[in-house]
């Protein structure tokens, strides 16, 4: 606490002081005297109110006196014979009158009765309960002698009222109940011969004279309560207790002593009872012998009590509140002046001590106070003039010392300073931060406690160079690699050099060491170096990725090899992910994986997913979950290390993924280095995954390059069979018309059972497969759709199969296996035809040069849920099964999962396109139906064609001949340019019964229908005809003549289809080599339309 506090507070305090005494000493006297004079006032106040009931007691006691006077009285209570009676009765009948009328005027009297000496009542007159006046008489008067009061009256004087008794009396009226208090008074009556002879009893009810009685306590002269306040109407209260408000005994009891006290005065007084509570007692009726007197109490009204007590101690607080604050004013004020008295004084002191001026107090009053400035004066004098020479001198070996703490602050590497013992004497910051060792720690230590120095290679304490300078007293320096560990283990490579400390003699005192914190430095060096080769390494790769003729796999060996460089590892291989096939092929492996390996092609080994597509091990890991990552302790990772004992143990593992974009395309992983794996590692070999990305997607490039100019020159292949098929089926079919349409007319007039029918039906039979034969091959330049139609595939079957045999080597033998009976199927024929010649044309090749068995079997099968699993694609339901199977070679894993590409073939250049297996595949899918192969090396391969079965029709084949032909009479202008199909046609439509005009020029064919054109009926006309088409030709016609029906008959077309022609308002499109019974529907059907 400060000065200005503690004065204000003992100043405070002084003078708070008197207040608090006089206040603790007077306030309760003053409380006391009020409590004192309140209680004085409460009893003047009762004396005021029952003065009034005092006055009637008084006057009652005054007419009791005076009724004891009255002779009717005597006159009742003394008489000697009968004679008297007569008087007796008229004095009764007197004092009954007279009495009455008081009783009247006087509500609270209740009873007026006169005994006689011996003890019998003469005269008895009372209040009812009702308010009614009665007389007593006759038998109802009693003999009383035997009571108390009756034997003292008579010790009385005449003429002396006594009390003899106060009750509590209670009347009943009905259910009601009600207390009154009744005094008896009783005075002596005096014979002739002046003494007492009788007695006048008068008894008064205090309620009906003071009705407020019932508010106080009444007691009566032994103490014996004979009401209580708020009770005196109350059935609960028992009077005669005595009862202190709460607790039990008389006024005799030591519970209320003061009360005993009081009534032996018999003088007003306040009394406190054993609660604390302070009562007025006074007396409220008197007897002479003080048996029987009545007192009457009344609590303090505490309320006034406290109303004054608050405001006095109001009142005192507000004026001690002031006088506190006037108090604290003053002492505020005084604390004040102290505290400027002791700022100049400190001032004064601070004067002296900056040595500036003297302090100039200006102290006049007191003395004291005087004479103290006087003496700092002084005092500032000696001290200026003592301490200028002594801050010279200071001042000039301060310069000196700042100028050496300077120089060796400013210096920035370590320097540390010892004597010749070696014990440290002095060190800058930097030593401090490069040690860990503070000055005041390090002072007078030796030097190799706190200078501890190892060399990084062999791992041995260095040589402290303090030694060697204390030596040879010459400069030495630390050799390379010298490792210095600070206080808190920290390692740090230095550079340092020490030199000894010469005095002007040449005596060395000590030596200084100079050194500097070089770890910054060769870790630059060394990530200089690391980034050098880093460098050198893509720029070796990239010489690579930029050569003409890429290989992947020198550059995947390249990438291996440069990896496990970096991070020496001894182990690692570097891999692609095959597209659509998920196989992860290593180009270049170590013998890490060797037990994951589970295919080999070539010098390329295959890592396969799972069932689930998932892949298993540590490596799979990194891809499965598509994240980089590293292992330093790969026994603890979840993930098994390898899949069998025979593969390496890898104790560390890193597997980073080829990224191209957001495809997953290969991956680079390494184990077992020598080091354990950094982030820095996982960042280079990150850098090289990207060279290899890049790589792949030049080596994609150039697959994609070599598949789009492989897709190209096929095409050009093609367009030109595409081409030349035309050429050739439209050439053929003209060929193939005469053929047919002769065979049909000379059948036609052969008898069914002659010779040659035979012979003519095998012609036929030829020209049909040349029919389809042409049919196939425009099929496969993708010049004609196929059609599906319900068929039976046992005669195709048969019929190719009968085809193959003569191009098959004899060395291979067929087993066919086709039922005579099977049900039909929605298909294309020569589709059919297809799928079976390349499916035994791949099984030959597969069997070639040794030969073996080619199986072909056809069968219907029930295809349920669970035979459906095994070909996934496949739907429950009814198929024909076509089985294609040989002894050959069979097919590795690697190639079975991609015979359906394109253009992908295991044989020699020359030998094979890659396309047979990729059409089978696609005709399979569009006859809504599936292909299953299984095939294992050396034990041949196996291929199931699945045909979903069709309603069970007759054979789609036209009979040779139907005796019932559609004929007709009509006129029919028939145009081709080729002679033999034209009189071939004109030969086979006059047969059916038309008559024919044949032009074999379009021109002259248009130019003759001009000239008649209601002549003709039916216009038959070929497409491809020099100087004006087919389809020209009908324009013309129908221009001329627009509801002239028209059927196109054409060999081939690559200008104009059947959907295109009938656009153009031609009704039927027939193509050639046509069958006389076709034709013959054809036509009628077309006449018949027109009508």
């Amino acid at each position: 606490m400060k000065l200005r506090g503690i004065i204000f507070l003992s100043f405070f305090i002084i003078g708070l002081f008197p207040l608090v005494s006089s206040i603790s000493y007077n306030l309760p006297r003053v409380l006391a005297t009020l409590e004192q004079a309140l209680g004085e006032t409460g009893i003047a106040e009762m004396q005021n109110r029952f003065q009034l009931l005092s006055h009637e007691i008084e006057r009652g006691k005054e007419r009791l006196r005076l009724l004891a006077m009255v002779p009717g009285v005597k006159e009742l209570i003394v008489f000697e014979d009968d004679s008297r009676a007569i008087e007796s009765n008229l004095a009764r009948k007197s004092l009954e009158g007279m009495a009455k009328s008081w009783f009247d005027n006087e509500r609270g009297v209740n009873s007026l009765v006169v005994i006689d000496a011996s003890g019998n009542e003469q005269f008895y007159l009372k209040r009812s309960a009702h308010g009614q006046v009665l007389s007593v008489q006759g038998d109802d008067l009693v003999l009383r002698q035997d009571e108390l009061f009756f034997k003292e009256s008579f010790e009385l004087k005449a003429g002396e009222i006594f009390v003899w008794s106060v009750q509590l009396v209670t009347d009943y009226i009905g259910d009601t109940h009600h207390h009154d208090i009744v005094v008896s008074m009783g005075v002596p009556v005096a014979g002739r011969d002046q003494k007492s002879r009788g007695l006048v009893l008068l008894t008064l009810d205090l309620h009906e004279f003071y009705p407020e009685l019932q508010q106080y306590d009444l007691v009566l002269q032994d103490g014996t309560y004979l009401a209580v306040a708020g009770h005196i109407m109350d059935h609960e209260f028992d009077h005669g207790q005595g009862f202190v408000h709460g607790e039990t005994g008389s006024a005799e009891a030591s519970i209320y002593p003061e009360l005993k006290q009081l009534f032996a005065t018999g003088k007003p007084a306040i009394v406190t009872n054993p609660q604390g509570r302070k009562y007025a007692w006074m007396p409220l009726v008197k007897d002479a012998h003080e048996e029987h007197s009545v007192w009457v109490g009344q609590p303090i009204d505490h309320f006034a009590i406290d109303v004054l007590s608050r405001q006095l101690k109001q009142n005192t607080l507000v004026i001690a509140c002031g006088f506190v604050l006037l108090v604290g004013i003053i002492a505020f004020f005084l604390a004040r002046h102290a505290d400027q008295l002791k700022q100049k004084l400190m001032g004064g002191f601070k004067c002296i001590l900056k040595e500036q001026k003297k302090p100039l107090l200006g102290w006049q009053w007191p003395l004291e106070l005087a004479e103290l400035s006087n003496e700092l004066d002084l005092l500032a004098e000696t001290h200026i003039a003592t301490n200028e020479a002594r801050r010279v001198a200071e001042e000039t070996l301060r310069r000196e010392k700042e100028h050496a703490l300077v120089t060796l602050r400013s210096i920035g590497d370590a320097v540390i300073v010892t004597d010749v013992k070696g014990e440290i004497r002095r060190m800058n910051t930097v030593a401090e931060s490069l040690t860990g060792w503070g000055q005041d720690q390090a002072l007078g230590k030796q030097l190799k406690e706190v200078f501890v120095i190892v060399d990084l290679d062999s791992g041995e304490l260095a040589n402290c160079p303090v030694q060697r300078v204390l030596q040879t007293g010459k400069i030495v320096g630390l050799s390379n690699h010298t490792l210095l560990i600070a206080k808190n283990g920290k390692e740090m490579q230095i550079a340092d050099s020490a030199a000894p400390i010469c005095d002007e003699d040449g005596e060395v005192l000590g030596v200084v060491l100079v050194f500097r914190d070089v770890t910054e430095d060769y870790k630059l060096q060394e990530q200089l170096e690391y980034e050098l080769m880093v460098k050198q390494v893509f720029t070796d790769l990239a010489r690579e990725l930029i050569c003409e003729n890429l290989d992947i796999r020198l550059i995947a060996d390249m990438v291996l090899e440069k990896a496990k460089f970096l991070t020496d590892s001894r182990d690692g291989y570097v891999a692609e992910i095959m597209p659509g096939r998920r196989n992860l092929v290593c180009y270049a492996k170590g013998n890490m994986l060797k037990a994951d390996f589970r295919g080999g092609h070539g010098e390329m080994y295959d890592l396969l997913p799972d069932a689930a597509g998932k892949y298993p091990f540590l490596w799979g890991y990194s891809l499965n979950s598509k994240q980089d990552f590293f292992s330093n302790s790969p026994q603890d990772h979840p993930v098994p290390q390898t899949a069998k004992p025979d593969g390496v143990v890898v104790e560390r593992f890193m597997a980073v993924n080829v990224l191209s974009g957001d495809d997953l395309v290969g991956q680079i992983a390494l184990a077992n280095s020598f080091h354990d794996y950094t982030d820095r590692d996982l960042t280079v070999i990150r850098r090289l995954a990207d060279y290899f990305a890049q790589a792949l997607n030049v080596l994609h490039s150039h697959r994609e390059r070599d598949k789009l100019l492989a897709d190209l020159r096929q095409s050009q292949k093609m367009e030109a069979i595409g081409t030349l098929a035309g050429g050739v089926a439209h050439d053929f079919n003209n060929m193939l018309t005469p053929i047919l349409g002769h065979a049909d007319l000379t059948l036609a007039h052969l008898p069914p059972d002659d010779n040659l029918c035979h012979n003519l039906n095998e012609i036929k039979k030829a020209a049909h497969r040349a029919k389809n034969l042409v049919q196939q091959i425009l099929t496969f330049s993708r010049q004609k759709e196929h059609e599906l139609v319900c068929v039976k595939l046992q005669p195709i079957l048969k019929e190719g199969l009968k085809m193959l045999r003569s191009s098959l080597p004899s060395t291979i033998k067929i087993n066919e296996t086709i039922p005579a009976a099977c049900s039909s199927v929605q298909a294309d024929p020569t589709q059919i035809q297809q799928i079976l010649v390349n499916l035994c044309t791949n099984a030959a090749h597969a069997m070639e040069p040794g030969g073996g068995t080619l199986g072909v079997e056809l069968d219907e099968v029930d295809i349920n849920q669970e035979d459906g699993l095994s070909v996934p694609d496949l739907r429950p339901g009814k198929y024909f099964r076509l089985v294609v199977s040989d002894t050959g070679c069979g097919m590795e894993r690697v190639v079975l999962e991609r015979i359906f590409e394109p253009y992908f073939t295991t044989k020699a250049q020359g030998k094979g396109t890659g396309i047979g297996l990729s059409l089978v595949h696609g005709i399979v899918k569009n006859h809504n139906g599936e292909i299953a192969v299984s095939s294992e090396p050396g034990k041949g391969s196996t291929f199931s064609v699945y045909l979903p079965l069709c309603c069970n029709n007759d054979d789609m084949v036209n009979s040779l001949l139907n005796d019932q032909l559609p004929r007709g009479k009509e006129t029919i202008l028939l145009v081709d340019d080729e002679p033999q199909v034209l009189e071939m046609l004109e030969e086979l439509i006059s047969f059916l019964g038309y008559e024919v005009v044949a032009v074999n020029d379009s021109v002259a064919a248009y130019a003759l229908f001009c000239e008649r054109p209601e002549k003709f009926d039916l216009v038959i006309t070929d497409q491809t005809m020099p100087g004006m088409t087919g389809v020209d030709l009908a324009a013309k016609v129908m221009a001329a003549r627009s509801d002239m029906p028209i059927i196109l008959c054409t060999g081939f077309s690559e200008v104009v289809g059947e959907e295109q022609a009938k656009k153009l308002g031609i009704k039927e499109y027939v193509l050639k080599p046509v069958v006389i019974g076709d034709l013959a529907r054809c036509v009628r059907r077309v006449l018949d339309n027109k009508k």
